[in-house]
This record gives C-alpha cells, structure tokens and sequence, in this order.
C-alpha cells in the first residue's frame, strides 16, 4: 500500500476511535444508551479497564495527529493502539470464558478436537 493511502486509513481509523468513543456501545433498546465516555467516567479512577477506555479517545486522536503531520510515528502510534486495545479485549475475553466455564463445556470442546483430530491424523485404511 502507498504511502499516502495508508495515512489516509490511519487517520479514518483514528477518527473512527474518536468518534466511536462518544456514540452508544450499550444499547438494551429501552431507555438511555451508554456510551465509552460514559463508562470511562464512572469506572473506578486508576483501574485499568478505566486506562484502557481511555486509550480510545486518546490512541485515536494520537492516530490522527501522526497521519495528518506525515510523521514517521505514524505506524507505530496505529500499532501500539491497536495492540493495547485489541490486547486487553482478548484478555478480558479467555478471563470471562475461563471463569463461567464447567466440566461439561471443556468435555465437550475436547471431543470435539478429537472428532476433528482423529480422521485427519488417521491413515486410509486400504
């Protein structure tokens, strides 16, 4: 990708965090919606889910400062953003799924493996 096309999607990217940010990302179809700023606001100051929400607003206007000046930070600025914030999102994820999980779940998961496993490991008979 040229040079330029690719600041040009750096940019969108960060202004798409930016913007992001502000607009509903809870919404239950009744009632108020809540959005990143909201939920930033009211997490507990110093937590890290608090620094991570941050990161959006913050990472996105970093994106969009580095893409429009031409600086040669720009790909490190769009990597580290996306790194953190795609980080700590699949961190959260496994955590959440390993903590709700039973036996039956990881018997289940395990057999499926093995049904996949086993004829692809397996030789043809002749």
């Amino acid at each position: 990708m040229d040079p330029k096309a690719a600041r040009t999607l750096l940019l969108v990217t960060g202004a798409a965090l930016l913007v992001g940010f502000f607009l509903p990302w809870v919404d239950l179809g009744f009632g108020p919606t809540i959005s990143g700023f909201a939920v930033a606001r009211h997490a507990p100051s110093g937590a890290l889910l608090q620094m991570m929400l941050w990161l959006v607003p913050i990472g996105g206007l970093a994106m969009i400062v580095t893409a429009a000046t031409g600086s040669r930070h720009a790909r490190l600025t769009s990597v580290l953003v996306g790194l953190g914030l795609v980080g700590y999102a699949v961190v959260k994820t496994v955590h959440a799924f390993f903590a709700t999980t039973g036996l039956g779940l990881w018997l289940v998961i395990a057999a499926s493996v093995g049904a996949l496993a086993v004829p692809l490991l397996t030789r043809p008979e002749r």
